[in-house]
């Protein structure tokens, strides 16, 4: 479960790498992958707080499409420290960090996830919940790829 669950944090940071980049299709078939990877109760709370569900997720990452890559660099993503922990047979706890690059600026998010294991779900694994805390920024240039964990 552990191992599902390291790809699936790996994975989906890169769809959103390319999605928000314009490097993928903006198609209902390639967006597929995000939707079918979040459970129908997921919820987010974001660094400031916020806690967006599921719906208001999709929305907005799926009106970002290319977003990032207008008037400069792409955007770069990448995991870090990636720890999981057996909560049960079917419940997977994981805590990472990720960190963007974009315009020479590098910030952090430590993020814990709960995952439950559903077959059908890329890499057999949906999101059920993410809290995220902003790290202290980097210096310097992006050098790290998206495939870190």
């Amino acid at each position: 479960m552990d191992q599902r669950c390291r790809r699936e944090v790996i994975g989906l940071h890169q769809f959103f790498q390319n999605w928000f980049n314009g490097e993928i299709e903006n198609s209902e078939s390639v967006f597929e992958r995000l939707r079918s990877s979040l459970a129908v109760q997921f919820r987010l709370v974001s660094p400031e707080g916020r806690e967006t569900d599921r719906a208001r997720l999709l929305e907005a990452v799926g009106a970002a499409h290319g977003g990032r890559r207008r008037g400069g660099e792409p955007i770069r993503i990448w995991i870090e420290s990636y720890e999981g922990r057996a909560v049960s047979t079917d419940v997977h706890l994981a805590t990472y960090q990720e960190w963007q690059a974009e315009g020479g600026r590098i910030r952090g998010r430590l993020s814990t996830a709960l995952f439950r294991r559903r077959d059908g779900a890329p890499n057999g694994v949906e999101w059920v919940h993410v809290h995220e805390t902003w790290l202290p920024p980097r210096e310097g240039g992006a050098k790290r790829g998206a495939d870190r964990a």
